[in-house]
């Protein structure tokens, strides 16, 4: 008889086993690199693109109040810094005798299909109760971590936003943190309690752009994430929450226009 969904994600053991040869430090170290690697490239070829097209050079992220020409380099730029931590997360992977897949836990499948909606299922009930005491609170700070986005979205060039928000940023930043970076760190005395709140922490730094609420709340997103990974042994199961919220999020931004 096949687990169901409340097995899988309650009753059963956790299904997650690290399974890489790097250590920790190395690790880290390692992960760095590719951020590092990938954001000096994406950098570089920002400037580049801006200077062919002869752009000014003080467009920031998150945006102000940049032109259709200057949305699509900054979006442009951004996919090409999700490419290279992608593509260089997965060279990492590779070494100290691992194996990518099983380094970053993409080969294993939860036995139900439906673990996928239950998931996200969950992950909404979390988000939509932390948008709601967040817009109770501190309404302004909601809105201000979403006005970028929104400019990106409601440009021309809104299908490389929504693919950078809903495909590159969810591939790139779950492979290195959840993926490479967690595995490594699971694996020492830390466990997997430790390799969830050093993760977490490097994953909300990311976003350290946004008001205290906001980087709160991808924290404790990234709580949930990492619980995923954990529970069902896959990092397909957060690589698809987190891609299917920032399509929806970035979509109804398009369509639902934040107060002024």
């Amino acid at each position: 008889m096949r687990p169901s969904l409340a097995d899988l994600l309650f009753r059963l053991p956790p299904a997650y086993v690290p399974r890489t040869g790097w250590p920790a430090l190395a690790a880290i170290a390692a992960g760095f690199l590719v951020f590092l690697g990938a954001t000096v490239l994406s950098a570089v070829a920002f400037g580049v693109m801006l200077h062919v097209l002869g752009l000014p050079s003080n467009v920031t992220m998150p945006p102000m109040n940049p032109d259709e020409a200057q949305v699509r380099v900054l979006v442009l730029a951004l996919l090409i810094q999700q490419a290279m931590m992608i593509l260089l997360t997965l060279f990492f992977a590779d070494r100290f005798g691992g194996r990518a897949a099983a380094v970053l836990s993409l080969d294993r499948w939860p036995e139900r299909r439906g673990v996928y909606l239950g998931a996200f299922g969950l992950m909404a009930v979390l988000l939509v109760g932390l948008d709601a005491i967040g817009y109770a609170i501190v309404p302004k700070n909601v809105v201000n971590d979403l006005k970028p986005f929104e400019k990106l979205i409601s440009s021309d060039s809104w299908w490389l936003t929504l693919l950078a928000v809903g495909v590159g940023a969810p591939l790139s930043e779950e492979l290195l943190f959840r993926g490479f970076l967690f595995s490594a760190l699971a694996k020492t005395r830390l466990g997997v309690g430790g390799a969830t709140l050093l993760t977490t922490a490097g994953w909300a730094a990311l976003h350290g752009s946004y008001s205290a609420f906001g980087v709160f709340e991808v924290a404790t997103i990234g709580l949930f994430l990492s619980w995923l990974l954990w529970r069902t042994g896959s990092l397909w199961v957060p690589m698809f929450c987190h891609g299917l919220y920032n399509t929806i999020l970035t979509v109804l931004l398009g369509v639902v226009k934040l107060p002024t």
